[in-house]
Order: structure tokens, then sequence, then C-alpha cells
């Protein structure tokens, strides 16, 4: 594959999903990428390493339980990185917890009181995902959460 501009068909017209695109990998003569704003990872395929076309969509909650699922966070995986590894393609999110920010006060200061310290010491798990696996080789990938 040369260092070319390549085209990339999904076979909806999402906007948002090509617009969104956080991760991408070419292994195994499929470009696999997925976007920090869906639950899913497409898979497409190249016959003349120009195109990539053959769309394929893995939604992840088809392949596994997503901790998220039912809450507000259940609409994004915040996919930021993949990768192969023998037969299996990893998934990592860009986060899995998340902290308050700090209160200002009326004039614009932060206040650095001991409720300050207690809004910062208070994490949650806010996120569907860390890191995963799934098969690449076969026709409907097998995900599970590691």
């Amino acid at each position: 594959m040369s260092n070319s501009s390549v085209i990339l068909e999904f076979n909806n017209k999402d906007e948002d999903l090509a617009g969104s695109l956080s991760a991408a990998l070419f292994a195994k003569g499929h470009l696999w990428v997925a976007s920090d704003e869906a639950t899913s990872v497409e898979r497409l395929s190249t016959s003349d390493d120009l195109t990539f076309d053959r769309h394929r969509s893995f939604p992840l909650s088809d392949l596994v339980r997503l901790p998220a699922l039912g809450t507000d966070f259940d609409r994004e995986v915040d996919i930021e990185g993949m990768e192969i590894q023998g037969d299996f393609l990893w998934v990592v999110g860009s986060h899995s917890i998340k902290r308050m920010n700090i209160k200002k006060v009326q004039n614009g200061s932060a206040d650095n009181g001991p409720d300050q310290i207690k809004r910062l010491a208070k994490i949650e798990r806010a996120g569907n995902l860390s890191f995963a696996k799934m098969s690449s080789d076969s026709k409907m990938p097998r995900l599970g959460l590691m």
C-alpha cells in the first residue's frame, strides 16, 4: 500500500460517523475504524488499495454487555485506539472514570476549601469500556472485556 490518499465508502451516508473517526488500523487486508461518538467498530475492505468499501459495522453491544448500557453514557464507547495481536483486535477507550470540576465562586476564582477537596476526591465510572479484545478472523467477531 502506498502513501497516498484513500477513499472510505460507508454503507450509510452518516456524516457523524465519518466526521468523528478517532481510531484507525490497517491490518490483514482490512481497515478497521472507530468513532469516539459511537458504540461500534467498523471494518472496510479493499481490493485495489485505494477504495475501502464493503463496509461492515460491528455493534459492540451485540458482542459484549456494555457496562453503561441503559445509562446516560450508553451512546458512545470513546474508542481511541486499536491494535491487532494474533487473531484478536484490541479496542482501547480513552477513559472510564470521571471527576467533578472545581466549583468557581462568585468572583470567578476557585474556592480551595474542604468542600472542593471532597468534590475532587469523588470519582465515578462513566463509560462503556476501558479496553477489550475481539477475534478479527471470524465473520462475527467475538469480543470480551479484559
